[in-house]
């Protein structure tokens, strides 16, 4: 995919490409409006750390009140040298100022990668494309002699590792202050998670002269994962922040930092957006501070306890939150709001459906309008679903076999989907299967819950629609999935008895039943009705986790290949992470 920098610097552009149009042509209510009236809050760092108690604890008091009331504000004094502040700027400026060739060789493919320059944010479930390029890079704190930092321009790094080292020291204070203003001990953050041995994200961001600013945007609305993110700029602005329902464009004081607060903070994040313009580059760097990796992030108990509340958020492990905001689509604070209370255990489908006063679906489970047109035909003699004698294919005739294996490849490549019949696997086996998931679902929620995963590659999980934390509507369908490597110790839900024995059986008897885009895999969906339980058993049956996929070397010698090479690991966790919607993914994988 071009970048951003090369489209900006065609010298034949002159009108913003379709796949990087965001806005309508009119906008006007999503415009700031100038509000001299609303000062973003300034904090003095120095005064935090002054022997005057009665001043430190003003400053405290402006801190908490800047946090709550703002999310964001401005931080002065705050011992980090101007030079220090230009030289890493112009770094990240000589970075994307680099060949095409020379930033590719920094080019991730998991958003968990430790260095990724890419474009846009993730250009594999976009629809439409962000006006920035980028670099990303992953500073585990713990581990300081594996720093991993792109070793071009010259310097980059020993710059870039100086900054960070200054900005965690700025963090401490910061964090220190918001403990205070929580009523909490200074450290309480600071140690409860971990942050001394956390995560810093070193966030460079390019956001080129685009011929119509007003149909393009560098970053939609959206939150930022963590503690805090401290963030400077090349004196070009294009940040703007919402506050009490409007946006308000953010003029920084020279040689200061912008902090916002992030989603794992007690006080709320604030959304924030990135727009551009069409004279000048702008380049902003971000350096965004949160918890270990492995830290599960909750609410302080003491302050759902002073709020004589249950907890408004559930509590997750801090690399998983990352993963799964990075894997999505950047969208306000969808990822947190959906997180929001998760833990107050979201019913299940067979729960709602079973309750005695339900009439009608509830708004959070209505997917499709009254007025769906989509046709839906049954089967006539001019469409008949392929069928497949499976004993056909292992015939002693040779010409049988060939004629079989026509049919199968036809099958594919018209419809990706066909029956299969004569499999040998036998009636009471596929009878005994779905019996053993009927008596699964039939358990109490108690005993399902115990197999409610957090991460979308858990060995088991149950739950409910297809997931909960990014969809706008949920599906009326409950769930369980267990990922099965053979060769690898097999886990499987203990009750009902003798599930996990049935289940391994079907699941090898199904096992035993690469092609550039020739065969097509087919896009398909699940109705419900008013009558009926419907159970199915969906096998899926892939190659092991770390193979990379691609198109087929002797398919591909007569044509160009149709789709890049993935971990198969990598685009199960981008599918599983995000909407089910479509073929998205996999058309994003096109070259």
């Amino acid at each position: 995919m071009m970048s951003i920098k090369e489209l900006a610097e065609s010298p034949n552009l002159t009108s913003v490409p379709p796949t990087y149009t965001i806005f309508p042509n009119t906008s006007p209510n999503d415009q700031p409006q100038p509000q001299p009236q609303l000062q973003i809050p300034i904090i003095d760092l120095s005064l935090l750390t002054s022997s005057d108690p009665d001043q430190r604890s003003k400053t405290i008091t402006e801190l908490g009140k800047a946090c709550q009331d703002w999310g964001f504000f401005m931080v002065i004094n705050h011992g980090v040298a101007e030079r220090l502040m230009s030289e890493v700027l112009e770094e990240c400026r000589g970075f994307f100022d680099l060949s095409e060739e020379e930033k590719l060789v920094f080019k991730g493919t998991h958003v968990m990668d430790t260095i990724r320059y890419g474009t846009s944010f993730n250009a594999s479930v976009e629809k439409a494309l962000y006006w920035r390029d980028y670099l990303k890079v992953l500073v585990p704190h713990h581990h300081p002699h594996h720093f991993h930092f792109p070793n071009n321009p010259s310097g980059f790094s020993e710059i870039a590792l100086e900054y960070l080292k200054k900005t965690r020291e700025v963090v401490k204070i910061i964090l220190e202050g918001i403990s205070k203003s929580l009523e909490l001990e200074g450290n309480y953050i600071y140690k409860t998670l971990e942050v001394n041995s956390g995560l810093q994200i070193f966030i460079a961001n390019l956001y080129p002269p685009c011929p119509q600013p007003e149909l393009a945007m560098g970053l939609p609305p959206h939150s930022d994962h963590g503690l805090l993110t401290l963030l400077t700029q090349n004196g070009i602005g294009g940040l703007q922040i919402q506050h009490k329902g409007n946006w308000l464009n953010v003029n920084p004081i020279p040689n200061s930092f912008l902090v916002n607060t992030g989603d794992h903070l007690e006080y709320k994040s604030v959304v924030h957006r990135a727009v551009v313009n069409k004279n000048d580059t702008r380049i902003s760097l971000a350096i965004a501070n949160g918890p270990a990796l492995e830290t599960v992030v909750s609410p302080v108990p003491k302050l759902v306890e002073s709020h004589d509340s249950h907890s408004a958020f559930a509590g997750m492990k801090y690399k998983d939150y990352v993963q799964l905001q990075q894997s999505n689509n950047l969208c306000d604070k969808s990822i947190l709001d959906h997180h929001q209370s998760h833990n107050k255990n979201m019913i299940s489908t067979k729960s709602l459906a079973e309750s005695s006063n339900l009439t009608s679906i509830p708004p959070t489970h209505i997917t499709i309008p009254n007025n769906d047109q989509l046709a839906v035909l049954e089967h006539s003699q001019e469409l008949q679903i392929p069928i497949i004698d499976f004993s056909l294919l292992i015939s002693s005739d040779p010409d049988q076999r060939s004629k079989t294996i026509a049919e199968l490849g036809k099958a594919c490549q018209d419809w990706g989907f066909f029956m299969v019949i004569n499999h040998g696997v036998t009636e009471k086996l596929m009878s005994e299967v779905i019996e053993g998931c009927r008596g699964f679902f039939d358990l109490s929620e108690e005993e399902k819950v115990e197999f409610k995963g957090e991460h979308v590659l858990d060995p088991i999980r149950y739950g409910t629609s297809f997931n909960a934390l990014v969809e706008k509507a949920f599906y009326w369908r409950d769930y369980l999935k267990v990922l099965v490597q053979f060769h690898h110790s097999h886990h499987f839900p203990h009750k009902p008895s003798g599930f996990s024995e049935i289940a391994l059986e079907y699941l090898k008897k199904s096992r035993e039943i690469l092609s550039n885009g020739k065969y097509k895999s087919v896009v398909h969906r699940a109705i419900v009705n008013n009558n009926e339980t419907r159970i199915s058993v969906g096998i899926a049956n892939g190659p092991a986790l770390e193979a990379v996929v691609s198109p087929a070397s002797k398919l591909v010698e007569s044509q160009s290949p149709t789709f890049v090479g993935m971990k198969y690991k990598d685009y199960m966790q981008v599918q599983q992470s995000n909407n089910l919607c479509v073929k998205s993914i996999m058309d994003s994988l096109r070259i």
